[in-house]
């Protein structure tokens, strides 16, 4: 996450890319993946990678939440907001 932080995008995805190699399964690892893929601007990349983060941990907030920005940016607004309000159905307090 530092790496995201401070904006070295192609060094973030590179690592993400190494962990996820070695956890396949980690929904953590996914959903960071894919705030990377959503800030370089591969929006089809981050809905593939929120997707599969949310199959693996369906009461994570963050990437319910994650996955309602890029659909909504994708052009799906409905899907966008139903994920969205999942968001918040698990974590009232989400602050988006």
């Amino acid at each position: 996450l530092a790496l995201l932080h401070a904006r070295r995008l192609d060094d973030a995805y590179l690592h993400l890319e190494m962990a996820h190699k070695l956890q396949p399964m980690n929904a953590d690892i996914l959903n960071h993946w894919g705030l990377v893929s959503l800030e370089m601007g591969n929006l089809g990349d981050a809905r593939a990678k929120f997707e599969r983060a949310v199959e693996r941990d369906v009461q994570n907030p963050h990437t319910w939440h994650n996955l309602g920005l890029v659909m909504t940016k994708l052009g799906q607004p409905d899907k966008g907001i139903a994920h969205l309000r999942r968001a918040i159905e698990l974590k009232p307090d989400h602050g988006l």
